[in-house]
């Protein structure tokens, strides 16, 4: 009996920290979800105030309404995005300043921080790319001038 008590008690305690990783998971996806849904739904903030020329709050509320009308637009001028500089990050690997990377054979220590410089120039030119798309995809949908 005693030995049965104790696979019992282990069995309750390994049950209870899987319930609470598996609570701590789901707790952090509601956030991720929130937080990306936030960032989503604010995307064309930007492009709303110099189009509308209205202030950065107002800017807020157009940008939500604009994504709530064209969601699918959006999720895919943002899945291209991410492709996009994923695709970037591959080509040019690498990172600290200089090539090679933050490797542990005598790489940089600060590689996660600065990308090579290639990368970094592609990820630049990817950015104005998509930021200069979603003033055209903006005005085009909202069937306003372009300033």
């Amino acid at each position: 009996m005693g030995c049965f008590g104790t696979r019992l008690a282990r069995s309750l305690n390994i049950s209870r920290i899987i319930a609470a990783a598996g609570n701590t998971i789901g707790v952090w996806l509601v956030i991720v979800t929130l937080a990306g849904l936030v960032f989503l739904f604010t995307l064309f903030w930007v492009q709303s105030a110099a189009v509308d020329d209205v202030g950065a709050l107002r800017a807020l509320g157009r940008s939500v309404s604009f994504v709530k009308n064209n969601f699918k637009t959006t999720l895919g001028i943002a899945a291209l995005y991410i492709i996009a500089t994923g695709f970037a990050g591959a080509i040019f690997p690498g990172g600290g300043g200089g090539g090679g990377g933050g490797g542990a054979d005598g790489g940089y220590g600060f590689s996660l921080v600065i990308p090579a410089p290639l990368e970094a120039i592609f990820r630049l030119l990817i950015t104005t790319f998509f930021m200069l798309y979603m003033f055209v995809v903006y005005a085009d949908k909202t069937g306003k001038p372009l300033p």
